[in-house]
Parts: structure tokens; C-alpha cells; sequence
């Protein structure tokens, strides 16, 4: 098996599918992976296309162009959001494409969001979008985000 094969398998391992808190869970070691706590599981997505990110770029850079004229809050790319406690009692920490936080409470952010931010946009892929417009939308309102956008580049619609 090619080494760096045998290191990705190691690395999956470590912690996709480990039951944990959300503070045992924002101590882990970054290793280059896009993880999610997912009531209470690690669980590994896939990184984000090219793509995708081309969308979250736009968009950042049309939310950021309104808040230099409206500086009323701030927008961040990819930054866990600690929601507090999922529908089965497990800890829910989530990675939005884009979040957006009003008022002084975006000035207190430093490596994390805990608490629900007022706006989160989520751009999904169609292995998650069943997961996105149910699970996560559902979570999203009951630990009280405001807003929450779903966009689709390859259906091309945006969801509100």
C-alpha cells in the first residue's frame, strides 16, 4: 500500500465516527480534514471542489462590499460554530460555508463561534443535500440561527 494511501486511512480512523463533546472535539488537532460534530460523532466530509469554493468566494465578496457600507456585523468562511446539543443529546459543531454575526458579538470571536450566528449559508454538493435541507436546517432552527440560505450551483436555485 502506497504511503500516503496508508497515512490517510490512519488519519480517517483517528477520528471519524469517535463519540465526543464539543470541548474534546475543539481540542483536536487540526490535520488538514473538514470534520463536523455531529451529535456527538466526528464525522470527515469530503473537501470542498473548486466549485465550490468559487460560490463562497462570490458570495463572501458581496456580503463583505454591503458591510464596508453597512458596517454592521462581520462575515466569516469555514469557522466551526458550536450550536450546543443536537436532537439525540450529542454535541453539534458545524463548519458553514459562510456565517455571518451582527453587532459587537462578531468582535468577540476568536477561533470559534459559540452560540448561533445570525445568518448561515450553506453550499452543498448532492451527496448532502438531503442532509442539508433536513438535518441541518432543523438543527439550525432549534439552537436559533435566524437565517439560513441553501445554495445548490448544480441545480442552480438558493434556498431561504
Amino acid at each position: 500500500m502506497p504511503l500516503v494511501m496508508a497515512e490517510r486511512q490512519t488519519a480517517e480512523a483517528r477520528y471519524h465516527g469517535l463519540r465526543m463533546t464539543a470541548d474534546e472535539y475543539l481540542r483536536l488537532p487540526d490535520d488538514g480534514r473538514w470534520y463536523e460534530l455531529i451529535d456527538g460523532v466526528v464525522c470527515m466530509s469530503p473537501s470542498p471542489t473548486p466549485a465550490h469554493q468559487k460560490v463562497a468566494a462570490r458570495l463572501v465578496g458581496q456580503i463583505s462590499a454591503w458591510l464596508d457600507r453597512h458596517p454592521i456585523g462581520e462575515v466569516f468562511v469555514e469557522v466551526d460554530v458550536q450550536l450546543g446539543v443536537g436532537p439525540r443529546g450529542g454535541d453539534l459543531v458545524y463548519r458553514p460555508d459562510v456565517v455571518f454575526v451582527r453587532g459587537d458579538a462578531a468582535g468577540a470571536i476568536t477561533d470559534r463561534i459559540s452560540g448561533p450566528p445570525h445568518l448561515v449559508v450553506e453550499i452543498i454538493s448532492p451527496s448532502s443535500r438531503r442532509f442539508d435541507h433536513e438535518t441541518k436546517k432543523g438543527d439550525y432552527e432549534r439552537c436559533g440561527v435566524e437565517e439560513y440560505w441553501i445554495i445548490d450551483p448544480e441545480r442552480r436555485e438558493m434556498t431561504f
